[in-house]
């Protein structure tokens, strides 16, 4: 078993596939991870080519898939609670409807923002708060990059306990280019981060120039400086400096740090509505 997207996935038996004569028609997928609550979340897919939908294809492979939870369940911390996870975007109706009738629940929203490049504000207007600097991000920070990043996250919703599984898949993600973080220091300790990502083949596929300013995350002793202000618009530059013509994150609409207050007074906008069902 692999760690998938932060948690624990095993392709042989977390994905299903529906077929008929003409090929594949829909699929489903599920992983788990231990939140630090100690519940184990099991994160639900199913997508059904339009064609094939309201036929019974999701309501069976969902079936399906609640086969494959049901085992994990026994075989991994069965007397934890154990719930099910997955987003839908608001404005499909379909899939809500099938959310709702198969019992689940809304949990969060969230948006997906974007930043127009052009027009950037002056990173002398953003100052760093003092005695924190700037530097690259060097293979001898992983460890304390990713302790610093799962620390900051901890208030958060659905925060997920670290785990040497996630390390190993984090550092060794092909898509990941530690040239491109942003990283804060005070003295030897992380003070806050953004991990700025480019997917080039995502790019290409849809035909944009979008860089990716996220996760960001700032640990509590550095909060309410400045810092991930100031972070983020240097994050923004560096963007554009490597050919982006877009910023784009993730933000949790109820995010405890008043994270959206700082997306939105730089110029993010949201694009996408994003609703996290849950079903205990």
């Amino acid at each position: 078993m692999t760690p998938f997207l932060g948690g624990h996935f095993n392709p042989e038996y977390d994905i299903i596939v529906a077929e008929n004569a003409e090929g594949i028609i829909g699929y489903a997928h599920t992983f788990w991870r231990k939140n630090r609550d100690n519940s184990i979340v099991h994160y639900v897919f199913v997508f059904v080519h339009p064609d094939q939908q309201r036929q019974g294809v999701g309501t069976r492979l969902f079936a399906q898939l609640q086969h494959r939870i049901a085992a994990l369940t026994q075989q991994t911390e069965p007397n934890s609670p154990h719930l099910l996870l997955t987003y839908v975007q608001e404005k499909e109706a379909a899939a809500q409807a099938f959310v709702n009738k198969h019992g689940f629940g809304v949990a969060r929203y969230l948006y997906e923002m974007v930043c127009p490049l052009e027009h950037l504000p002056n990173c002398d207007d953003y100052p760093l708060p003092a005695h924190i600097e700037l530097r690259p991000a060097l293979p001898a920070h992983d460890r304390a990059i990713y302790n610093a990043r799962r620390e900051a996250f901890l208030d958060h919703w659905g925060s997920a306990l670290p785990s040497e599984e996630e390390f190993q898949a984090w550092i060794n993600d092909e898509q990941r280019d530690p040239s491109r973080y942003v990283i804060a220091w005070a003295n030897d300790q992380v003070a806050g981060m953004v991990l700025n990502e480019i997917n080039h083949s995502e790019n290409e596929a849809s035909g944009r120039k979008r860089g990716y300013t996220d996760p960001i995350a700032v640990r509590r002793p550095w909060r309410k400086q400045g810092l991930a202000t100031a972070m983020l618009v240097r994050s923004l530059h560096l963007l554009r400096q490597h050919g982006m013509s877009e910023a784009a994150l993730s933000v949790d609409t109820e995010n405890p740090s008043g994270a959206l207050r700082i997306y939105e007074r730089l110029g993010f906008k949201a694009v996408k509505k994003i609703v996290a069902y849950q079903k205990l």
